[in-house]
């Protein structure tokens, strides 16, 4: 799962990781995030730092509250 407020951010990451062999999702936000872990079960996150009304940092502990053994590797741009 892709998150990222900008979208040409999220939508050069998808790009890439799609064209590496991998499937996506993406959110554009940490709310939005939240409610697709309810749905769905992803094997890595990757989080854009710095997003408005939920950064990065608090969706990642928000993540790991619910999923303790997540992967998810943080960039900002």
């Amino acid at each position: 799962l892709i998150v990222d407020d900008d979208e040409d951010n999220l939508f050069s990451t998808r790009v890439f990781l799609e064209s590496c062999g991998y499937e996506t999702d993406v959110a554009t936000s940490g709310a939005l995030a939240l409610q697709m872990i309810e749905e769905k079960e992803y094997s890595i996150f990757i989080l854009d730092f710095q997003m408005p009304s939920m950064n990065g940092a608090q969706l990642a502990s928000r993540i790991w509250e619910k999923l303790p053994k997540s992967e998810i590797l943080m960039y900002s741009c």
